[in-house]
């Protein structure tokens, strides 16, 4: 009988230092895994919050905590499931779901989040207008998710953003373009860009000044270049950058981070006014261009039928993805209502980055390596010469398609030294000139049409054949 109690009196003693012990471990795990998330140990802070979950799983304060630490290590759909059961408690938690959703093309979950944000929120409040800028960007995704612009992807490759533009394979024929690099202290690096005419008589840039990038555009005379004059048009308050003019001298892509961007850079195309030099209303290209990362430099060979374009979507700091497509001759929407497939769409997973793309550089020009200009027929038949048509009519529209870009060739060096001659004359000698002037420019102008429409001939008339 003394033995019976004696061993119920050693398990009553184990069974409360148990208890004790235990206690005292939940008593200090909250301020541990505090102390871990201010000192900004996230990892280890989620684990933390994880245990003291498995003790009292509908903690408002450990769910939030564990869902703030789930989110700065970049592990949205934990961040998600805990902010979520954080409750009205933290009304902040909705900023990070209207960000997380944002990210993930959620963005209906992201309005609503924001708004949630919004209502809870002083219009004193130093988050009131940044919420309100998100919520803008958040509708602008909505918006954009119901016309996605259904566009070829045919290959990508990543590589490091601070010389990404000397890896996409752009043509002298289409200009060149530079990339310098600001340091600009504790605001980062930004890219100072410069696009210049293959005729080498105009230029585009962006330039950092008054704690914004700003485009400036500049005409050379002669041999010296005009001062260069802002862009009032094309600039804001945000930056603006990444400039690219097509062939046809009138239409620019760049990129701007301002009031009309989903997040980050977007970019935007607008197209000259000859008769006022100014420029039309920018408008987003939208999606899959754009996305709630930063999406950059747009660089289309009309030609060719060719285009190229950068963005940093999904990708660690420093990398960007650049993206080959084929241009569409008309915008053709994506028709359909399952939401999945237009997120896959947008997002550009359905066209994988797999290790073969992330490691294989953009082949070079022709011009570098020495070969001869390619004829692109479609995506997958590609000539080395006329003498590989199995069409005449096909390669007779060829031969007039290249005649008239010989022409347009002809007529911009023409137009260069009339140009010249025209600043070194006076009076009727300096009319005529001028005459001659407009008339090239007129011709110069409906050159690119008819450049296309024989390249769009030859295409056909050569597939039919196939």
């Amino acid at each position: 009988m003394h033995h019976q109690n004696s061993n119920k009196m050693i398990r009553l003693k184990l069974i409360i230092f148990s208890l004790i012990i235990s206690i005292f471990t939940f008593a200090q795990t909250p301020a541990e895994a505090n102390q871990l998330f201010e000192t900004g140990n996230y990892e280890e802070a989620l684990a933390a919050y994880e245990l003291l979950l498995q003790q009292k799983p509908k903690d408002a304060l450990y769910n939030y905590q564990a869902g703030l630490s789930a989110y700065h290590i970049g592990n949205s759909q934990k961040a998600l499931t805990y902010l979520e059961k954080a409750g009205k408690n933290y009304p902040i938690r909705n900023y990070y779901l209207g960000k997380i959703h944002l990210e993930n093309y959620h963005f209906q979950q992201s309005i609503e989040a924001y708004e949630a944000l919004i209502n809870s929120l002083e219009p004193t409040d130093s988050l009131f207008q940044e919420t309100n800028r998100r919520l803008a960007q958040a509708k602008l995704g909505a918006n954009f998710i119901n016309r996605i612009e259904d566009v070829e992807i045919v290959d990508s490759v990543v590589v490091d953003k601070k010389n990404f533009i000397s890896k996409m394979p752009i043509s002298p024929d289409l200009g060149t373009v530079k990339q310098n690099r600001q340091n600009l202290g504790e605001h980062g690096i930004i890219d100072n860009v410069q696009y210049t005419t293959q005729r080498g008589d105009r230029t585009y840039l962006s330039e950092y000044l008054n704690e914004n990038s700003d485009l400036f555009t500049a005409i050379k005379l002669l041999d010296s270049w005009t001062e260069k004059q802002p862009i009032s048009d094309l600039n804001s308050d945000a930056n603006e950058n990444y400039p690219f003019l097509l062939a046809d001298g009138i239409t620019l892509y760049f990129a701007s981070d301002g009031e009309n961007s989903m997040g980050g850079y977007d970019i935007f195309i607008t197209r000259l006014n000859t008769s006022d030099n100014t420029f039309f209303r920018p408008e987003n290209l939208g999606m899959p261009f754009n996305s709630p990362f930063n999406d950059y430099m747009m660089v289309v060979d009309e030609l060719k039928n060719v285009g190229w374009f950068a963005s940093d979507r999904f990708l660690p700091e420093g990398k960007v993805a650049i993206y080959q497509f084929i241009p569409n001759k008309e915008k053709k929407i994506i028709r359909t209502n399952d939401m999945d497939s237009l997120i896959n769409r947008a997002q550009i997973t359905e066209f994988t980055l797999n290790a073969t793309a992330l490691n294989t550089p953009i082949p070079k020009n022709p011009q570098e390596t020495g070969q001869k200009e390619l004829i692109f027929i479609n995506n997958t038949l590609i000539y080395s010469s006329d003498a590989d048509f199995k069409s005449n009519e096909a390669r007779n529209h060829y031969f007039q398609m290249m005649k008239l870009v010989e022409e347009k060739q002809t007529t911009e060096n023409e137009l260069c030294l009339l140009r010249k001659q025209y600043l070194n004359n006076l009076g009727e000698q300096k009319q005529t000139i001028g005459q001659k002037i407009l008339q090239l420019e007129k011709r110069l102008r409906e050159l690119p049409a008819q450049i296309k429409s024989h390249e769009k001939l030859m295409r056909n008339k050569e597939i039919n054949v196939l």
